[in-house]
C-alpha cells in the first residue's frame, strides 16, 4: 500500500516530466490513455516489485526461523535425546534473542488484532444505528460514492498512509476511526499481558497457573485462560460500541440489542467456567447440570445488573436536567452478563465517582457528560485488579462472600454517590442555563445528530 501511487488526479506530475522533452513534445500533447498508462506502470512496477520482495523474504525468514529450525531440533531429538544433565540451563544468546522475539511478535499479532477489531467496531457504531447491514454491504465514501480499496482499510496504517484523506475524492477522513482501532488495540494488548500471559492473575476465584509466559499459555494451551481472554475482549468490544454510539447521541432497536446479549449469553451458558463469581455463593454446590447454571449465572446476573442500571439512571437524572447520560441500563446489563451483577455494582460505583472528578471540566468543554463513558474506564479498572481488589476488600467488597455489614456500608455508598451526582449535574445545569441561553432539547439533540454525522465524512472501514 505504501509503494502504490494513488490513481487518476493522484499521480505525482513529477514522474512525467522525462517524457515531455523536445522528441516526444507531440506525443504528450496528443493525451493518449494507452501513454499515460504506460508512464504510471513504469512509475509504479518497481517499487511494487521490491516491495512484495521485502513481504516475502520477511514471512521466508520468519518462517524458518520461527517453525522450520524448531521443528527440524524437536524432530532430531526425538530420534537422537541428548544427555540431560537435570540442572535447567542458563540460556544461550540465540535462545534468548529467539525467545524475545516472539513475545514481541506475539504481542504485535494480538495488538494487530485488536485493531482489527476495532475497524470493524467503526462500521458497527456508524451503521447499526441507521439498520444498515453490518456484514454484507461493502464499504463506500459517502461523498463520491467509491467502493473502499482493501489496501485503504488497513487499520491504523490506512488512515496514516492516505494523510487522513480519501484516496478518490481527497475529502478528509475523521481522525476517530484511526483512534477507535488504537484503542481496541491497545486494551487487547493490556488484556494481553495482564490476563493470559500472567496466568490469569487478576481473575478471581481462579488458581492462577503457575507456569506462565508464552511458552506455557500459547504454545502449551490453557484453553480456560484463553477462553477468557477472547470472551472478556468480546465484551469490552461490545462495550465501546455503545459508549460510541451514546458519544454520536444515536440509539439502537430493541432487537439488536437483544442480538448482542445472546452473542455474550452463548459462550456463557456454554462454558460456565467464564463466569468466575457465582451470582450466590451457594449456586456451584448444586445439583444441576452445569449449561443450566450458566443459563442462571447469566440470566441472574444480566437481570440485577439492568436492576442496578435503572436506579442509577433514576437516580442522577432529574426534571431540571436535559443533558443525555448515556444507555446506562443497556451498559449495565452486558457488565452483568459478562462479569456478573456483583462486578457491575462495583463498576456502576466506580464509574460514579469518576464522574464526579470529570464532570466539571467535561461540561465546560461540551456542555454534557455520559455517565457511560466512565463506566467503560471504570470497566478497564476493574478487569485489571479483580482479584486483587476483592482480595483487599475481603468481605466489604461487593462479591459472593460479601457480609451483610458489607452490604449495608456498599448500599450506603451506592446511593452517596447517586445522589452527588444528581445535586451537582443539577448545580451546573443551572449554572449554565444563567450564562446562556434556553436551547430545545430536541433542536439540540437534532443539531448535535448532524453534528456527529458531519464529522464522519469519510466511509464506515470495511469489517473485514
Amino acid at each position: 500500500m505504501t509503494t502504490d501511487e494513488p490513481e487518476g488526479h493522484d499521480l505525482n506530475p513529477s514522474m512525467a516530466e522525462p517524457a515531455s522533452n523536445e522528441n516526444t513534445v507531440d506525443l504528450t500533447q496528443q493525451n493518449t490513455p494507452s501513454l499515460n498508462a504506460d508512464v504510471e506502470n513504469l512509475s509504479v512496477r518497481p517499487r511494487r516489485s521490491w516491495t512484495r520482495l521485502a513481504i516475502w523474504g520477511f514471512a521466508l525468514a520468519f518462517f524458518v526461523y520461527m517453525i522450520l529450525l524448531p521443528t527440524a531440533g524437536w524432530v532430531i531429538n526425538r530420534f537422537n535425546p541428548p544427555e540431560l544433565s537435570g540442572e535447567i540451563e542458563d540460556m544461550s544468546l540465540n535462545e534468548f534473542i529467539r525467545a524475545k522475539s516472539v513475545e514481541a511478535i506475539s504481542a504485535l499479532m494480538f495488538f494487530v488484532l485488536g485493531a482489527t477489531v476495532g475497524s470493524f467496531l467503526n462500521v458497527v457504531v456508524y451503521r447499526l444505528p441507521r439498520r444498515h447491514s453490518v456484514f454484507f454491504k461493502r464499504s463506500r465514501c459517502p461523498d463520491c460514492a467509491t467502493p473502499i480499496q482493501g489496501r485503504d482499510n488497513i487499520p491504523i496504517l490506512g488512515w496514516l498512509l492516505l494523510n487522513g484523506r480519501c484516496r478518490a475524492c481527497d475529502r478528509p477522513i475523521a481522525g476517530r476511526y484511526p483512534m477507535v482501532e488504537l484503542l481496541t488495540g491497545t486494551l487487547f494488548l493490556i488484556l494481553y499481558f495482564v490476563e493470559l500471559l500472567s496466568g490469569g492473575q487478576n481473575i478471581p476465584e481462579r488458581l492462577p497457573n503457575f507456569h506462565r509466559g508464552i511458552t506455557w499459555i500459547l504454545l502449551f494451551p490453557k484453553w480456560d485462560l484463553i477462553g477468557l481472554y477472547f470472551y472478556h475482549g468480546l465484551g469490552l468490544s461490545i462495550l465501546i460500541s455503545f459508549m460510541l454510539i451514546d458519544i454520536d447521541r444515536q440509539r439502537i432497536s430493541l432487537l439488536a440489542k437483544a442480538g448482542i446479549a445472546a452473542l455474550l449469553l452463548i459462550p456463557g451458558v456454554v462454558c460456565p467456567d467464564l463466569l468466575p463469581i457465582p451470582f450466590i455463593d451457594s449456586a456451584q454446590r448444586w445439583a444441576i447440570s452445569p449449561w443450566l447454571l450458566g443459563v442462571l449465572q447469566c440470566s441472574i446476573g444480566g437481570v440485577l445488573a439492568g436492576v442496578i442500571g435503572w436506579g442509577t439512571l433514576l437516580g442522577i437524572s432529574s426534571s431540571r436536567i436535559s443533558k443525555p447520560v448515556g444507555q446506562i441500563p443497556t451498559f449495565s446489563v452486558i457488565l452483568g452478563i459478562s462479569f456478573g451483577w456483583q462486578a457491575a455494582l462495583t463498576i456502576m460505583i466506580l464509574g460514579l465517582a469518576l464522574r464526579l472528578i470529570t464532570m466539571p471540566v467535561y461540561r465546560k468543554r461540551t456542555g454534557s457528560h455520559l455517565l457511560t463513558v466512565n463506566l467503560f474506564l471504570a470497566t478497564v479498572i476493574h478487569l485489571v485488579i479483580w482479584r486483587q481488589a476483592i482480595e483487599f476488600g475481603g468481605s466489604w467488597w461487593p462479591g459472593h462472600n460479601t457480609s451483610v455489614l458489607g452490604w449495608i456500608v456498599i448500599a450506603v455508598v451506592f446511593v452517596s454517590l447517586i445522589v452527588a451526582n444528581r445535586k451537582l449535574a443539577g448545580r451546573l445545569e443551572s449554572s449554565q442555563a444563567t450564562h446562556e441561553p434556553p436551547i430545545d432539547d430536541e433542536a439540540e439533540l437534532s443539531e448535535a445528530t448532524i453534528g456527529a454525522n458531519a464529522n464522519r465524512s469519510h466511509h464506515t472501514p470495511d469489517s473485514t
